[in-house]
């Protein structure tokens, strides 16, 4: 996080991250101070709005409609850099990879040759019983 509060790259969402679950851990201790407590509280929930308002800014960037919803529930967005040309991924760089499966066989299974007296058999009157 930087000097205002804000998080400023994903690096320092995920350190921000970091800090939010190695602190969860100590406000569950029932044995820390009561002042402490409240003080690692208050620190505790305003980083976890500052996680909450860099995901929304992010999700903004992706889907502008979304900023009139949050407007509308009241959540804060934190603004980000347009996306660019040169800040997105060059996608078409990345090889795809080549997976070896077996290939289908190149002739179709032999059907069974079944006599029309066979096929009879296979027939069956599941309502015989009803006829008794």
């Amino acid at each position: 996080m930087s000097s205002n509060g804000r998080i400023t790259d994903e690096a320092g969402y995920q350190k921000s991250l970091g800090w939010l679950v190695e602190k969860a851990v100590i406000l569950e201790d029932p044995l820390i101070d009561p002042e402490e407590k409240a003080k690692l509280q208050r620190t505790y929930d305003f980083v976890e709005q500052r996680l909450l308002e860099y995901r929304r800014g992010e999700l903004v960037q992706l889907f502008p409609g979304l900023r009139d919803i949050y407007k509308t529930l009241g959540w804060a967005v934190q603004e980000h850099e347009p996306i660019t040309s040169e800040s997105e991924p060059d996608i078409t760089a990345i090889e795809p990879r080549v997976i070896n499966t077996p290939s289908d066989p190149e002739t179709p299974p032999v059907k069974p040759i079944v006599s029309q007296n066979e096929k009879q058999k296979a027939v069956v009157n599941l309502s015989a019983w009803l006829d008794d």
